[in-house]
C-alpha cells in the first residue's frame, strides 16, 4: 500500500515537472502566411434590383441595379494566403461565383489596418494568375474600389510591388517620364495605363505628379489624345500647367497645335 502511494505521488510530481517545463518554454510558435482562418462564408442572393452583402467588418460588397441579369447566389469567403511578397493590410476575400461579371461596376469596401496614405485595393484576374491595383478611396479606416468581375481581393501597400502584380506601370512605362512613372506606381490608378478616359477623373494624376515635373502622355491618335485630356476636350495637348505634353503631330493637330 505504501509503495503504491509513493508511486502515485511520484507520477503526479513528474507530471507537474513536465507541465512546468512546457509552460516555461521560450520556443516561439511557428507562424505561416496562410491567411487567417476567417469567418464562415457569407451568402446572399442578389438580382437585377441590386443589393449588398457583408462579411462582418472585413468587407462589404454593393451591387447596383441592372448589374446582374438574374438572381445570383453571392458568396464571400474570408481568409487565405496573400500573394507572395505583398504587404497586406486586410484579410484576403474570395468572391463567388468565380468570374461573375457586371454590366455596371460593383463596389467593394474593405476594413483594414495600415497606413491610410498608402492603402490600395488589389484585385486578382478572373483566372487568378495576376493581380491589379485598383483606384482606391480611403475614408475612416475603409478602402473602397470598383470591380467588374469576381475573383479575390485585399487591401495592401499601394506603394509596394510583388510578383504577379500587373498594370503597376508596366503597360505605360513608355508613355511617361521616369518621375511620373514612379508617381503612377505610388498613387495613380491602374486605369491610367489605358490613358484614363472613364474613371476616376484623369485630373487625379495632376496632383499626384506635380512634384515630379513633366508627365508625357504618349498619344497615338486624336481619339487617344481626347481620352488623356483633363477635360475630355484635348486639354492634355495644351494644358497650361505643362504637366502633360502631346507626343504626336496628330494629337497636336487635333488640339489646334
Amino acid at each position: 500500500m505504501k509503495l503504491r502511494r509513493s508511486l502515485g505521488a511520484f507520477g503526479r510530481g513528474m507530471a507537474l515537472v513536465v507541465l512546468m517545463a512546457a509552460c516555461s518554454s521560450t520556443t516561439p510558435p511557428t507562424v505561416t502566411d496562410s491567411g487567417s482562418p476567417g469567418l464562415a462564408p457569407v451568402s446572399s442572393s442578389i438580382g437585377p434590383t441590386g443589393g449588398s452583402v457583408a462579411a462582418g467588418e472585413v468587407v462589404t460588397l454593393t451591387i447596383p441595379a441592372n448589374a446582374l441579369p438574374s438572381a445570383t447566389n453571392i458568396t464571400l469567403s474570408v481568409g487565405g494566403a496573400s500573394p507572395a511578397g505583398a504587404s497586406r493590410f486586410s484579410e484576403v476575400v474570395t468572391f463567388e461565383p468565380a468570374a461573375t461579371t457586371f454590366k455596371t461596376p460593383a463596389t467593394v469596401s474593405f476594413g483594414f489596418t495600415g497606413d491610410a496614405a498608402r492603402a490600395a485595393v488589389f484585385w486578382s484576374s478572373s483566372d487568378g494568375a495576376t493581380w491589379e491595383k485598383l483606384a482606391t478611396t480611403v475614408v475612416g479606416g475603409r478602402a473602397t474600389a470598383s470591380i467588374t468581375h469576381f475573383s479575390r481581393g485585399f487591401v495592401g501597400d499601394g506603394a509596394g510591388t510583388f510578383p504577379g502584380l500587373a498594370g503597376g506601370g508596366a503597360k505605360c512605362g513608355a508613355s511617361f517620364t521616369e518621375g511620373c512613372f514612379g508617381c503612377y506606381q505610388r498613387a495613380c490608378p491602374t486605369e491610367f495605363a489605358k490613358c484614363f478616359g472613364d474613371k476616376p477623373a484623369p485630373g487625379a494624376i495632376v496632383g499626384a505628379c506635380k512634384s515630379y515635373g513633366e508627365c508625357v502622355c504618349a498619344c497615338t491618335s486624336p481619339e487617344d489624345c481626347k481620352k488623356c485630356s483633363l477635360d475630355a476636350t484635348c486639354g492634355a495637348c495644351n494644358e497650361s500647367s505643362g504637366l502633360f505634353t502631346c507626343a504626336t503631330k496628330a494629337c497636336a493637330s487635333a488640339c489646334g497645335g
